[in-house]
């Protein structure tokens, strides 16, 4: 919490969280609504839950440019990026989870993950199409 006092000790308590992908949507949308002149020059790709990101100024202007149809496109590509970092993510935080076990996977990109002990959470509540379950129900 910031203090006017310049004797206090700084103390960090920021709790953004984003992914490469979600945060250049982000500057992307507050630059097509002018509330910003930043864009993303380049990130690096996230090192377990944490990434750099190089800023520039023209973000504006970048996004103006953009037709309403690319800008759409552009939406969609960094929305499923972000899933996809997401679940990445979730795979870093989890490997080390003893109650967790490997499954084979149903894609080509990675083994999916499941609980050993089922939770009490009722199956419908998930997805029918999805391919990977924290509560066990196959």
């Amino acid at each position: 919490m910031a203090s006017d006092d310049p004797s206090d000790p700084y103390v960090d308590m920021h709790a953004w969280q984003f992914t490469p992908a979600s945060f250049e949507l982000l500057l992307l949308e507050l630059a097509r609504l002018r509330k910003t002149d930043w864009q993303i020059q380049r990130t690096t790709p996230a090192m377990g839950c944490e990434f750099h990101a190089w800023l520039c100024r023209g973000g504006k202007a970048a996004a103006g440019a953009l037709s309403q149809s690319r800008l759409d496109a552009r939406r969609l590509v960094l929305l499923k990026q972000c899933l996809l970092q997401t679940s990445e993510q979730i795979d870093f935080l989890l490997a080390g989870d003893r109650r967790l076990m490997l499954s084979k996977g149903t894609g080509p990109r990675r083994p999916n993950w499941r609980l050993r002990k089922p939770n009490s959470l009722p199956s419908r509540h998930q997805h029918p199409g999805a391919s990977r379950s924290l509560f066990g129900n196959s």
